[in-house]
């Protein structure tokens, strides 16, 4: 793969960015998933894991995939919204890190917000046209479709934020 190529293939960089993204996740989990969880708690909670380093690899990936010149054309509708999905619980366990506890109302504010930006951008950009347009909104390479799927999704965001403040 040369630089400035569309390749929507997986890469080593974005196994990399998943990795970094269940760091992330498991620091906000780790509270909700203490040592005497039931079966079924185990269950959610690990769903729960999967979706939000799913969500919190979106930064990294776009941000690898630039970095190795992947996407010449810049990041896609999908990838900034996959990007803005992300961000919230990523600066929320820096500011956690360096601040010595975990910010709940940053954290909830940031998802409120990268939430209604999805919103309205999935309406702007999958609801609101024609077949055609919806079409090409949602073509191109997996990140594009999978931060299309994480914004169409955006309540399970919420619930997320319920989890993880336990």
């Amino acid at each position: 793969m040369t630089a400035g190529t569309h390749d929507s293939r997986l890469t080593t960089a974005d196994f990399m960015a998943f990795t970094i993204g269940a760091a992330f996740a498991l620091l906000h989990l780790k509270r909700a998933l203490g040592p005497d969880v039931s079966t079924p708690g185990l269950i959610v909670g690990s769903l729960a894991f999967l979706w939000l380093t799913a969500t919190t690899a979106g930064p990294f990936v776009v941000l690898f995939r630039r970095m190795a010149g992947v996407e010449s054309e810049g990041p896609t509708v999908g990838d900034r919204l996959w990007l803005v999905l992300g961000a919230p619980w990523i600066l929320s366990s820096l500011f956690a890190w360096l601040q010595s506890g975990f910010p709940a109302i940053v954290l909830a504010v940031g998802v409120a917000e990268a939430c209604l930006l999805a919103m309205i951008e999935v309406w702007r950009r999958w609801i609101s046209v024609s077949a055609e347009e919806a079409k090409v909104a949602f073509s191109g390479a997996w990140t594009n479709r999978f931060g299309m799927i994480l914004a169409i999704a955006w309540p399970v965001q919420i619930a997320l934020l319920l989890i993880a403040s336990t």
